[in-house]
């Protein structure tokens, strides 16, 4: 059982960035006409899937970082999901991990938030944020 933590948070006050600007040059071979995080899992974008598991336990704001090929994630999201919020921040050249997370940091308003890859998914139960 996972410590209880004494001051617990809200997850739908803190925000979830996610990193989902990479070139994806090892599946360019796979789907060369979207971007990796875009890859279809029986015909649902993995973005979806890892945004719908991050929002079952309570996140609201997401901001999804993107760069190479990025107007197909904006596209996609543009108030496609009425229940959370979806915010873009798009690199105009690739700045890398660190970089593509200061360039969305006007739009990262919550300490502590959280930040995903946007090509990963690790089945990780958020509720320990909440305390619960």
């Amino acid at each position: 059982m996972p410590p209880r933590i004494s001051n617990p948070l809200d997850a739908s006050k803190i925000d979830v960035a996610i990193l989902c600007g990479g070139l994806g040059t090892r599946l360019k071979n796979v789907i060369n006409d979207r971007p990796k995080s875009m890859a279809e899992i029986n015909g649902t974008p993995f973005l979806d899937l890892l945004i719908d598991h991050i929002a079952k336990f309570g996140f609201k704001h997401f901001i999804l970082c993107t760069g190479h090929m990025g107007e197909t994630i904006e596209n996609r999201y543009a108030g496609k999901k009425p229940a959370i919020n979806i915010e873009i921040s798009r690199e105009i050249q690739p700045l890398g991990t660190g970089g593509a997370l200061k360039n969305g940091s006007q739009l990262i308003t919550s300490n502590p938030f959280l930040v995903v890859n946007g090509d990963s998914f690790c089945a990780v139960d958020l509720k320990i944020w909440q305390g619960v």
